[in-house]
């Protein structure tokens, strides 16, 4: 079981995203780092020390459902 916080941002990516989830990622928490394009999602959690990135269409509202379900199971 992780110790850690966790906490999940969408669009992540980029922008906004990226910002929230390198500031979460520096306050200790373990980060799922997600956007549509994997790629980037990918490359900003490879800056945070406990992080991991998913690919996610947040308009699909299946794959939303899918990925906080495979979270709580996990973690």
């Amino acid at each position: 079981m992780m110790s850690l916080p966790i906490a999940g941002v969408t669009g992540a990516g980029s922008g906004i995203g990226a910002a929230i989830a390198r500031m979460l990622g520096k306050r200790g928490f373990h980060m799922i780092v997600t956007d549509i394009d994997l790629a980037a999602a990918q490359e900003v959690a490879s800056e945070i020390a406990h992080a991991e990135a998913m690919q996610l269409d947040v308009s699909n509202s299946d794959a939303c459902n899918g990925l906080v379900g495979s979270i709580v199971k996990k973690y």
